[in-house]
């Protein structure tokens, strides 16, 4: 991975790596290949953990996991105040983010026009390579 993922970059030019998990080990061997390369590599969290007033057992899971990467963006102030909560070790207060659930409507509308069904393309890896990072 070391080796292929500057070619990879230099093929294909994009700027962060998206994931959607934290837990997977080969995710957070990629996750420190790119941080070694300075290739920022960005969780979405796609679970929602708890909203505010229940129970964090959920979370509490997430105990025996680890952070490897840039940022981990969150749902909402809850999950992220449940994952400081338990102490899920890499995740701290500067690299949590909240931005909410993640919305598509962009893909149904265009212009205020709404685009054929068959135009439609959606594809949700379990890494992906992003272009054009702020």
């Amino acid at each position: 991975m070391t080796q292929i993922l500057p070619c990879l970059k230099k093929i294909i030019n994009f700027d962060a790596v998206l994931v959607g998990n934290i837990g997977y080990v080969v995710q957070q061997e990629v996750a420190k290949v790119c941080l070694k390369q300075g290739i920022p590599y960005l969780v979405l969290h796609k679970e929602g953990l708890t909203i505010p007033g229940t129970d964090l057992a959920k979370a509490k899971l997430y105990a025996t996991y680890q952070f490897v990467g840039s940022k981990i963006l969150l749902y909402n102030d809850a999950i992220k105040q449940a994952l400081l909560d338990v102490g899920v070790p890499g995740i701290t207060k500067d690299n949590a983010r909240v931005v909410g659930i993640p919305r598509f409507d962009y893909y149904f509308e265009k212009n205020n026009q709404a685009l054929a069904p068959q135009k439609q393309i959606a594809f949700f890896p379990s890494i992906l390579l992003i272009n054009s990072f702020y």
